[in-house]
């Protein structure tokens, strides 16, 4: 149900944020697939599993020049948490990676083609403190904002 949910909702270019699983799915309704096991995979990098130590773990996240992550943090790296244990292995039809940690490891995966398509791996909600991680959400709400005016005046409310 979710995955035609989000096939509809890239159909009918509605802003889409996707935070971890989120990402995930949006990756693999697109037609691609995840690393089942991170730790398994990137065996020399750190994935914490005990709630409390993932509550504070934060790991270097290097972002793409020119992607759209980059351009609403307006930096060129960030400290991210690690609450997850499955990531994007190959990418879906339409996406491009926007953010890697340093291992290689997706963090974030975008559709440019759309008005705003934005999958992360961490959670900026847990970081909301910090105002980078404030703007992800802020853009976001401005994406839907403009969306739904557009339908407005279009006369198209619910379609």
């Amino acid at each position: 149900m979710e995955v035609e949910w989000l096939r509809r909702a890239r159909a009918a270019d509605l802003p889409i944020l996707g935070v971890c699983r989120g990402a995930q799915l949006m990756n693999v309704a697109a037609g691609g697939a995840l690393h089942m096991d991170l730790a398994e995979t990137f065996g020399g990098s750190r994935y914490p599993t005990h709630w409390l130590e993932q509550t504070w773990f934060r790991k270097r996240v290097l972002i793409e020049p020119g992607a759209r992550l980059a351009t609403i943090v307006g930096e060129a790296e960030l400290w991210v948490n690690s609450v997850h244990r499955q990531a994007v292995e190959r990418l879906g039809a339409g996406l491009t990676i926007s953010a890697r940690e340093t291992n290689g490891a997706v963090q974030a995966i975008e559709d440019s083609s759309r008005r705003f398509w934005l999958d992360v791996q961490f959670h900026p909600e847990f970081l909301i403190y910090r105002r980078r991680f404030r703007a992800i959400f802020r853009e976001f709400v401005v994406a839907a904002t403009r969306h739904a005016l557009a339908r407005l005046s279009a006369g198209r409310p619910n379609a």
